[in-house]
């Protein structure tokens, strides 16, 4: 038998192998989906990375059960914290298709979690014989790096089985027959949540900790008045959710809740108060070097799969936009022009043979002060991205909409 022959039956083995340890986890985790972490934890940073995946799943039929025209969000934190459902509907509204949109934005979002979560969506559509009305997927392109990709896969709960179960292994074990064997073993003992999750569940189980209070906003605060803003804020929260935030919420459609509107004042000024080393960070002592040149470590792979989870939105969608990532002009600083290029190249590919257009705020339409931390908008900001992201799409969209009548 030949080496190639020898690895080929190998990696049969090791897909096979992978294959059954996955299918195994399906009945383990319907025994322990009555027990945390396995069921929905409330909380902004404490639902161990996996109940807001499932829910979003558990919602998916009603959302294409809805009457009006259905606008979806999806994409990675960044977008899940800009992304206001209430406020994007009020400003896209006019005399065109009134939409209800949904936010499905991740705490990550990896491509294999956004393809999973795309073919899921296109078979729930296609299933009732709907369509989506309008969808923005957001492609955060830092993170579509060999370094980024690996990292999430050690820290972050594998979402993407929360959509589509075995397969997502199965079709791994060709590529990463290893990584996929040991990802099953995973899912056999502790369901789609990682060991180092479920440890941290237990420890705070033992703690019996508060569930976290998240501002949305660099915590702690400096300074006695930012403190005391921030307890109101806390106070605010926990009497309306005395469990914590659920990670998905029906009343905002998908938002993270920040307790808005009770919250606003006590928001307002711990972001008037916010330190200038927060909201916009210094710049780098040296500046970037204008030739140097982009590193070659993007996942040609992972890029083909964001093209392929658009291409599955796109086809039971009317109208679908990449969304590039909203990043702080200050951090956005930092980087090499050359690296700049390269980000957008990456997205305006993925828009390109998606079959999207691209949407880019990339351009002064954010400012550093917008940001709660460096990467995420604070609350009040994410209000006004949220109507400038409608008014940016109405025009196109009700052009698109008047042209098919």
């Amino acid at each position: 038998m030949t080496v190639v022959a020898r690895f080929s039956t190998a990696l049969r083995t090791v897909a096979a192998a992978a294959a059954v340890v996955a299918a195994g986890a399906v009945p383990l985790r319907i025994a322990t989906s009555c027990f945390a972490p396995f069921e929905p934890y409330p909380g902004h940073t404490s639902d161990y990375g996996v109940a807001r995946p499932r829910a979003i799943r558990e919602a998916l039929p009603s959302i294409a059960d809805r009457p009006e025209p259905v606008a979806l969000v999806l994409g990675s934190s960044g977008v899940a914290r800009a992304f206001v459902p209430s406020v994007f509907d009020a400003a896209l509204a006019g005399r065109g298709k009134r939409y209800v949109s949904f936010n499905l934005g991740q705490l990550l979002f990896q491509p294999e979690t956004a393809l999973a979560m795309a073919k899921d969506i296109r078979r729930t559509f296609e299933a009732k014989h709907k369509r989506v009305g309008l969808a923005v997927v957001g492609i955060a392109e830092p993170d579509i790096n060999r370094d980024a990709i690996r990292a999430a896969r050690k820290a972050m709960p594998d979402q993407a089985f929360t959509f589509a179960s075995p397969e997502v292994l199965v079709d791994r074990a060709h590529v990463d027959p290893l990584g996929a064997l040991g990802d099953g073993l995973g899912l056999l003992f502790f369901g789609n949540v990682r060991p180092s999750r479920v440890g941290l569940w237990i420890e705070e189980a033992i703690e019996a900790r508060l569930p976290a209070c998240n501002s949305g906003l660099k915590q702690p605060p400096e300074g006695k008045e930012a403190t005391a803003a921030l307890a109101s804020f806390c106070d605010e929260l926990r009497a309306r959710f005395p469990r914590g935030v659920p990670p998905w919420n029906p009343a905002t459609r998908g938002g993270l809740d920040f307790g808005l509107p009770g919250t606003r004042a006590s928001l307002e000024r711990m972001i008037a108060l916010q330190p200038s080393d927060v909201s916009s960070p210094p710049p780098p002592a040296v500046p970037p070097d204008p030739f140097a040149k982009a590193p070659d470590n993007v996942d040609e792979n992972e890029v083909r799969t964001m093209i392929a989870a658009v291409r599955e939105i796109a086809a039971v969608s009317d109208d679908v936009f990449v969304l590039r990532d909203i990043m702080n002009p200050a951090v956005l600083a930092s980087v090499p022009p050359a690296q700049s290029a390269q980000w957008r190249a990456i997205a305006a590919r993925i828009a390109r043979e998606g079959g999207a257009r691209i949407l880019d705020f990339n351009d002064g339409s954010v400012t550093s002060a917008d940001f709660g931390d460096r990467t995420h908008l604070n609350p009040l900001a994410a209000e006004r991205f949220s109507a400038l992201l409608a008014s940016r799409l109405r025009p196109m969209v009700q052009k698109d909409h008047h042209a098919s009548r």
